[in-house]
């Protein structure tokens, strides 16, 4: 599975009904640059990416089928995609063209579970789909989407900010990591320019959390009481 792959060493659970902190944004776009994976920083938190490819027809990526094999990420001011050795127009973004089927995988680098709440592609043509899927401790969840990424999938809200360049926002569950794809084989291709996530804690942190709320209460109305004495 797609763990063992790039030695994520996630442990947590899936927390799908668990409150998420405040959106973090990381900007992907950059300078041009190749490597298998890359992190992201923005305030506390780090995004690893991760490039892959896979055999089989795109159905099978929803649960992990055909061979994954770790793959070049190349970044640019687009965004990143996957170059297994492709050149020109075809590298740079996440297609078939290569033969097999590439995907970008996103975790966060302290193993926290955490949500998606927004994704900006760019170079987007009519005809570009998206499969996404979270990752579990047992496999994979899909929450792939049927229809294109310029004429709105469902259950999102699609806002082109400019030629070839679209916002999608959602709301997914809690998951491990997320990985990217594409529906059909052959034109289907994007680059991930951003991506908004929304961080969860630990069921400990949590309870920590809640135990403080709790104390600070419980000061508050001894205060309420020494006053009104």
């Amino acid at each position: 599975m797609f763990k063992s792959i790039f030695s994520v060493g996630v442990a947590a659970s899936m927390l799908a009904a668990t409150p998420a902190l405040a959106a973090t944004t990381f900007n992907l776009g950059g300078s041009s640059d190749d490597s298998v994976v890359k992190v992201f920083t923005s305030g506390d938190l780090s995004l690893v990416a991760a490039g892959f490819t896979y055999s089989g027809p795109p159905s099978g990526f929803p649960n992990g089928t055909g061979d994954v094999i770790d793959a070049a990420l190349h970044q640019s001011a687009a965004g990143i995609g996957v170059c297994p050795g492709e050149t020109g127009a075809f590298c740079n973004q996440v297609d078939s063209n290569s033969g097999d089927n590439e995907g970008v995988l996103f975790f966060l680098a302290d193993g926290s579970d955490f949500a998606l709440s927004s994704i900006t592609f760019s170079i987007v043509d009519d005809n570009d789909t998206l499969q996404l899927v979270g990752l579990t401790d047992t496999g994979t969840v899909p929450i792939g989407f049927s229809g294109t990424i310029a004429g709105g999938l469902p259950g999102t809200t699609t806002t082109r900010l400019s030629n070839g360049t679209y916002r999608v926002d959602l709301a997914t569950g809690a998951f491990q990591g997320f990985a990217f794809g594409q529906q059909r084989s052959g034109a289907d291709g994007f680059r991930i320019n951003s991506i908004t996530v929304a961080a969860v804690p630990e069921p400990a942190s949590w309870a920590m959390m809640i135990a403080g709320v709790a104390l600070v209460g419980s000061t508050a109305r001894r205060r309420r009481r020494m006053v009104h004495a």
